[in-house]
Order: C-alpha cells, then sequence, then structure tokens
C-alpha cells in the first residue's frame, strides 16, 4: 500500500470514526467505568405495564446498536494504530501479509483469509 493510499484509508476511517462517535452520542452516554466506555441510560418514562415493555424493547435495542457501534469502533482505532506503527495489513495470528484485495473489501480485517477460516465467528 502506497503512502497515498494509506493517508487516503486514514482520512476515510477518522471519518467513519467520527460518524460512529457522533452516532453513539445521539443516544449513549460516555462512562470511563463502564468495559466500552458508554452507557445505555433506561428510559423510564412509562408507568403502564405496555410502556414499561416498549421501554425495555427499547433499551435492548439501543444496546444492541451501542455494542455493534463500540465493536466497529475498536476495530477503526485499531487499524488506525496499525497504519501509524506500519504493521497495518500484518496477520495478528501468522504475521503474514494480508491480501490487498481482502483489506480493499474490509480494511480494518486482523487475520489472513486462512486465519481468519480458523477463528470462531466473533473473532
Amino acid at each position: 500500500m502506497t503512502k497515498d493510499e494509506q493517508q487516503k484509508l486514514l482520512e476515510s476511517l477518522r471519518k467513519e470514526e467520527n460518524e460512529i462517535l457522533s452516532e453513539l452520542a445521539a443516544f449513549a452516554k460516555k462512562d470511563p467505568n463502564t468495559e466500552d466506555g458508554f452507557i445505555v441510560p433506561f428510559p423510564n418514562e412509562g408507568s403502564g405495564i405496555d410502556e414499561n415493555a416498549r421501554e425495555i424493547e427499547e433499551f435492548e435495542r439501543l444496546n444492541i446498536l451501542k455494542n455493534n457501534l463500540v465493536t466497529r469502533l475498536r476495530d477503526i482505532r485499531s487499524t488506525i494504530e496499525k497504519i501509524k506503527e506500519g504493521t497495518y495489513g500484518q496477520c495478528e495470528t501468522c504475521s503474514v501479509e494480508i491480501a490487498p484485495t481482502r483489506l480493499k473489501v474490509m480494511p480494518v480485517a486482523k487475520f489472513c483469509m486462512d486465519c481468519a477460516r480458523q477463528k470462531p465467528r466473533s473473532a
């Protein structure tokens, strides 16, 4: 990857990072006491059973969204660090170079295809 391509990727990653932070700010609060740094406040507005059920459902939905966004944010920040350190595009398991075609499709890829196939889906 050329320096120009790396710079464009950094700009794209930083833009996405800011978009995710904005999206998180719309419904979650920063909380340094939590593992992921964000907390979804529980909406305690209703008093009826139906209202409470909707609040719980919305709270659960927002927590799932928060978890997905935080995971993506971590991947982006990790990728930015790898670019800065000069280790971007290197498999975290076997240290082989990740195929450029894979990185083009998934710039935050951590593993080469061989290692990715051996990892559980959540890795």
